[in-house]
This record gives structure tokens, sequence and C-alpha cells, in this order.
């Protein structure tokens, strides 16, 4: 497995790649329509963000020359979502209800098992991220989100917390510190 400082690394490979297609992408019709070079991943508004946000409150962990490319692609993502506002609204708005209903049907998986699995639940928990980031993203732009949305997530919210036993931070511990347990607190702990 890669350090977090490793995979600080891959992420902002991944920012740069998806920032190159990102004016592309607000203006095409789907959430998951264009991949990008690496593994094959789809860009995404989420997946940027989650990303972008990661990598910028751990940006002292970065050597000198990576903060610099931070700096330089988060400046391009901000005019390009500066100059097509509304696509980036619409496409955010996209792709939260898709994460939403992806992040129903892994809750209704592991809860389905008897012993829900907690690498599964890891690995799908990136999922939740991403919402949190569509949704700070979307409320720093006084962006409407629609009431049945925040309704949603709260319920699932509610459903995840019955069966959440809090405790230990559950991905790299290098990560720990972009992750305040207060509002993240679905990354402390584990499923009863």
């Amino acid at each position: 497995m890669a350090t977090g400082h490793e995979s600080l690394a891959v992420d902002l490979e991944i920012v740069e790649q998806m920032v190159a297609g990102m004016r592309d992408y607000l203006s095409s019709g789907s959430v998951y329509s264009k991949k990008i070079d690496y593994n094959l991943m789809y860009l995404t508004l989420g997946g940027y963000l989650m990303r972008q946000q990661r990598l910028t409150e751990l940006d002292s962990t970065l050597d000198a020359s990576q903060q610099v490319r931070l700096r330089n692609v988060a400046e391009r993502f901000d005019l390009i979502r500066r100059t097509q506002l509304s696509a980036f609204e619409k496409k955010a708005g996209q792709e939260l209800k898709a994460r939403l209903g992806e992040w129903e049907r892994a809750l209704r998986e592991l809860f389905d098992d008897g012993r829900p699995s907690m690498a599964f639940y890891r690995n799908d928990v990136e999922k939740r991220v991403m919402i949190q980031a569509l949704i700070d993203t979307l409320e720093a732009e006084s962006a409407d989100i629609k009431p049945e949305v925040l309704g949603k997530l709260e319920r699932l919210d509610g459903q995840l917390r019955a069966r959440w036993r809090l405790g230990a931070f559950i991905w790299p511990a290098e990560f720990e510190a972009a992750y305040p347990a207060d509002d993240y607190w679905w990354l402390y702990g584990e499923l009863a």
C-alpha cells in the first residue's frame, strides 16, 4: 500500500489530469462521460474536489515543487469554475444526486450482510467524502441544493450512525489531518 505522501503525489497527478479535461467535461452531458489517463479513472467534480481539498489541507507535507503545482492547478480550476459557473453548478448537482444513489446502494449492500466488511466500507466511503466535497462547494457558491437531496443524506447518515461505533481513523494516518472527526465522523470507527 502506498504511503500517505505517495498517495498525495498520485492525487496531485490526478487533479492535474482532471483539470486538463475540465472545460470539455463541464460541457458534456454525463456525470461519468470522460476518462482521464490515470488507471482509466473518470473525471468527476466530486473526485476532483475531494482530492483538491485533501491536498490543500495537507499541502505542508508536499515538497516545494508540488506546492507550486497544486497552486497552479487550483488556480486553473478556479478560472474554469468561474467562467463556466452555470455548467459547474449543474454538473455538481447532477453528480451529487448520482453519488447519493451510489452511497445508498453501498450502505444497503453493507447492511444486508450479517457481518459487514470494513474493507468494502473503506473503499465505498470515498463516495461519502465526495458528497461532502460537492455540498461544501455548492454551499460556498450559494448554489441551491434541493431539500430532498439534503434530507436523503440526513436519512442515510442516520442509518449509518445507528450501525456505527466511533473509533480510529480508517484511512492512511497521513490523511487524518485533512478530515477532522467532528465533520467526518464516518471516517472514524467501524460498522457494528
